[in-house]
């Protein structure tokens, strides 16, 4: 019994230490392609100080892609990047991470949303 729980905590331990040395770039979070969404991408923005999780957030290049992917949901949203970067109490961490993610998919005027923590 004994090992098997020294096992789990090192492997815990070894997730958290991965987790935390590739979270702490905003730049480098990974985009996910949202299945059955066209054009719609996934991320997180950098860990949340008290909480270690990332908001996460949803791009796409218009307005009609994102709302379409949230069709029928009461979460469905859809906000132009440059207005939600100037009205959003955000960090600029997730600012950072937002941008970038705008810029490696080439989206010149995205449309973002946040579906929290």
């Amino acid at each position: 019994m004994k090992r098997a729980i020294k096992k789990t905590l090192t492997l815990v331990l070894a997730f958290v230490s991965v987790h935390i040395v590739t979270s702490g770039d905003a730049h480098a979070q990974a985009l996910s392609k949202v299945s059955n969404c066209n054009g719609v991408y996934e991320f997180f923005g950098v860990p949340q100080p008290r909480i270690g999780a990332g908001i996460r957030y949803y791009i796409a290049p218009t307005q009609s892609a994102l709302l379409a992917c949230f069709k029928g949901s009461r979460m469905g949203g859809a906000s132009p990047l440059q207005e939600y970067l100037n009205n959003s109490d955000i960090s600029n961490g997730d600012k950072k991470a937002m941008t970038g993610a705008a810029r490696k998919l080439g989206f010149s005027s995205p449309y973002i949303h946040s579906l929290g923590i």
